[in-house]
């Protein structure tokens, strides 16, 4: 599969090529001409040089079809779906899963009892995932129009990204022990990106700025905290137009923004800004509390530190 970058170096390639050959192709009639006096006009000539040069163009690029189809295949046949490992059984136990050659684009799991930890490390990057119980209910799901019953799809990437080795460590929060898969609804070749999640704690008072995420929940939020949000004004068709805006909001419209996006059975209090509509939130507790976040993080570029 090629990137944006090799499809625009293939597709230069690809034009030096063709102009070569219409050049081939004009210089072999005239020659062909030349060699032939008044026998073949050059008309002629062009027509059955042509023809040559299609079929012969037509085989290459079935070969180099057959090359590319070839080599794009899947990653341990993890495209789809694929069990990562089994959460053993017992409250407070920690299972570390089998370690991945690829970072799946989501993590999923269905149990009645809610984890009380999972972490996900990918070796040389750094944790992408660092989620306690409040925050695996509030980071789970995300975008989704329903939700199977006591499932629970975490995101960890905008897709499938090969040639990293990651390690998943979960902790069970039930007697009952429980599945982990991987699922990859594409692989992404222009710009990969870890979707990292954690959580962060905000003094009682505190005021907290936080720009660049595509995601944040704030469970614990309430009547007496203060939310402000900050975005572009946009036109009719929906492009930023280089001024900006401010907005509190409160709980119930929070709720409510998260509809036009989300399908919550439950009252979530979050802000999904997934289409780049808010540059910045500012948050000020009336009492100490966690939020949890969601930033994309483009691979090879990966910062540890979640605020940066």
């Amino acid at each position: 599969m090629l990137s944006r970058k090799n499809k625009a170096i293939a597709m230069k390639v690809l034009a030096i090529l063709g102009g070569a050959l219409l050049a081939l192709m004009f210089w072999r009639s005239y020659k062909t001409v030349k060699d032939n006096p008044g026998k073949v006009t050059f008309t002629d000539a062009l027509k059955a040089n042509w023809k040559q040069a299609t079929m012969l163009s037509v085989g290459w690029l079935a070969f180099f079809a057959m090359v590319l189809m070839a080599s794009t295949g899947n990653v341990e046949g993890a495209v789809f779906a694929q069990v990562v490992g089994v959460v053993a059984s017992g409250v407070g136990t920690t299972t570390n899963l089998p370690t991945l050659s690829y970072c799946p684009q989501f993590l999923y799991f269905e149990i009645a009892t809610t984890p009380q930890a999972i972490k996900v490390n990918v070796n040389g990057d750094g944790l992408v995932m660092d989620l306690d119980t409040a925050g695996i209910v509030a980071m789970s799901n995300i975008r989704s129009n329903g939700r199977p019953t006591n499932g629970f799809l975490l995101q960890l990437a905008n897709g499938l990204v090969k040639g990293k080795n990651v390690d998943i460590s979960v902790t069970n929060g039930v007697a009952s022990a429980f599945t982990v898969f991987a699922i990859n609804a594409n692989e992404v070749v222009d710009v990969p990106a870890y979707m990292v999640t954690t959580g962060i704690q905000i003094n009682a008072s505190q005021s907290f700025d936080l720009s660049n995420f595509s995601y944040t929940a704030i469970p614990s939020f309430v009547a007496a905290d203060i939310l402000n949000l900050f975005g572009s004004k946009r036109t009719i068709q929906g492009m930023p137009v280089g001024q900006a805006f401010s907005t509190k909001q409160e709980v119930e419209t929070l709720r409510a923004i998260l509809q036009l996006t989300e399908n919550v059975s439950t009252s979530k209090n979050a802000i999904d800004n997934f289409d780049g509509t808010w540059i910045q939130l500012n948050f000020t507790p009336n009492a100490t509390q966690k939020i949890y976040v969601q930033r994309p993080i483009e691979v090879g570029k990966f910062s540890p530190v979640l605020l940066s």
